[in-house]
């Protein structure tokens, strides 16, 4: 008898180790998968220039690839234009000119957050999406080297400045 063959005719019992039933495997996985922290310490890192901000997950809804804006005669640098989302109307804003810094350049690489605030749903023009910050102490490091530490950005309060 071949030793591929020899499965087909032997049985064996399962090793020692391994758990008598399914469900002791599937209580072990969720043991083991480390918890969450609470949404409200969820954040994402953006970074505009040398400035990195951090904004509350809960307040974003998706993050989208670039795509073209009808832009708006008469608005100034911080509002990129408009685009549709599935079948709603966003008005963009470039979150860069929001905090002061040097526009982005759209027809170069960047994302777009399509956020809540200010109850209004609108989108922010984002050069970089760094990551997911999950730092339940309330301050997260330097976001990269050679740039500041992150900063909470306050969106109602910012694009409310915007839209007086």
């Amino acid at each position: 008898m071949t030793p591929e063959r020899r499965h087909d005719y032997c049985w064996e019992p399962p090793p020692a180790f391994l758990p008598e039933t399914r469900t002791a495997v599937m209580d072990d996985r969720e043991r083991a998968q480390p918890r969450a922290p609470s949404p409200e310490f969820r954040r994402v890192l953006a970074r505009c220039g040398l400035r990195s901000v951090l904004i509350a997950l809960d307040r974003i809804s998706e993050i989208l690839m670039p795509q073209p804006f009808t832009r708006i005669p008469g608005a100034g640098p911080e509002v990129c234009g408009l685009i549709g989302v599935r079948g709603r109307v966003l008005t963009v804003f470039d979150l860069c000119a929001l905090l002061g810094e040097k526009p982005i350049d759209t027809a170069r690489d960047h994302r777009i957050l399509v956020v809540r605030a200010a109850d209004r749903v609108v989108g922010l023009a984002v050069p970089d999406v760094a990551t997911v910050a999950e730092d339940e102490a309330g301050d997260v490091a330097e976001a990269a080297p050679g740039t500041a530490k992150a900063e909470e950005l306050d969106l109602d309060r910012l694009i409310r400045s915007k839209l007086a």
